[in-house]
Parts: structure tokens; sequence; C-alpha cells
């Protein structure tokens, strides 16, 4: 099963998306202001919050991974009121049966610094340790800016091959799978 076959994807990853707002109110994690990341991939996950269903209640649905062009500091709401840095975001959609599209609310978890969200599927318990709960209803916006600068693919780059060091240094992949996954990082952050 992959994250197309449970929600029908309108953004490409490689994606510039601005996140705003909580409940339409200004929201304390993006200090009231639009924040713009780069929508990297869509994975399965496992999730609890879903409207018209408890919250005890787990599902699979389709989730996306979305990166900071540089670590970002910010404030959760649960725990509430906790600063923390985060580089990546985990994004699901508020509302059920709808695309991945502009102008869709979401949930946004940060991920905590030096974390990895390296599951596939990911599994509640493997992802809710390494998160932070920002907001339950950020509006997601396409961003006008048809390229990133550069600098911000460098960055991408950077913190992307970064990530895979760190798996082949944990043995989790192969030195060849390390360098394949740096080749896929390279075409969608060219120089």
């Amino acid at each position: 099963m992959g994250p197309e076959d449970l929600r029908k994807i309108l953004i490409e990853p490689g994606r510039l998306i601005g996140l705003i707002g909580d409940y339409n109110a200004p929201s304390t994690w993006t200090h009231d202001e639009q924040v713009q990341v780069t929508l990297t991939k869509y994975v399965v996950a496992q999730r609890r919050h879903r409207i018209g269903i408890e919250a005890e209640d787990i599902w699979w649905d389709t989730a996306a991974i979305a990166i900071f062009p540089a670590p970002f500091e910010t404030t959760g709401i649960d725990p509430e009121g906790e600063k923390f840095i985060v580089s990546e975001l985990l994004l699901f959609l508020r509302y059920p049966e709808v695309s991945w599209d502009d102008d869709r609310v979401v949930f946004v978890y940060g991920v905590k610094h030096n974390e990895l969200l390296d599951e596939v599927p990911l599994l509640l318990t493997a992802w809710e340790p390494k998160v932070r709960w920002l907001s339950a209803a950020a509006v997601l916006t396409l961003e006008d800016i048809p390229n990133l600068s550069e600098y911000s693919r460098a960055i991408h780059r950077n913190h992307e091959w970064n990530k895979l060091k760190k798996l082949l240094e944990a043995g989790l992949i192969t030195e060849q799978e390390y360098e394949s996954k740096k080749a896929e990082v390279l075409l969608q952050f060219p120089y």
C-alpha cells in the first residue's frame, strides 16, 4: 500500500508550501506569520486524530513530510508552551476524503531536533515520541515561487544527505543504498 492508495495527491514532492494559523486564528507556533517549507515526500502512517472518530481510534493515512530551509524555533501545544527547534514537519490532512491540494487544513507535528522519521510505514508508536504537536488546524497553501533559490536547494540537499549519512552510520542502509538515495536527493535539489 502506497500513500497514493489512501489519498489523492495533487502536490508533487519538492513543492514549496506555506503554513499559517490555527483554527482561523493567529498561531503561536509560526510566530503569527506564514512559514514556508518544502514538501519532500509522502508516507503511509498511523494516526489518531480524525473528525468524527474517537481520539483512541488509530487508522492509516497519507502523511506528508516537509523541511525548513534552516532550523526553526517554535512553540508546541502539547505540552503547551514548550520551545524547541525543528527542521522537519509531519503533516496530516485534518478532514477525511480530501486530497493533498492547495488550501487544505492540516495537523502539524514538529520533528524534534536530531530525530529521524525513517520507518516506512510509520507506526504511531515509532513517530509519536519523536515529534511535538504544533497545530490542529493550520492552512496549507501552494506558494507561487516556482523554483527554490540555490541557497535553499543547498540547505535542503545537505539536510537530506545528513539524514542519509546517519542512516548509513547506524547500519540501517548499505553503502550502495546510500549512494543511490544521495543521487535521488541531487535530482530533487540540483546544483
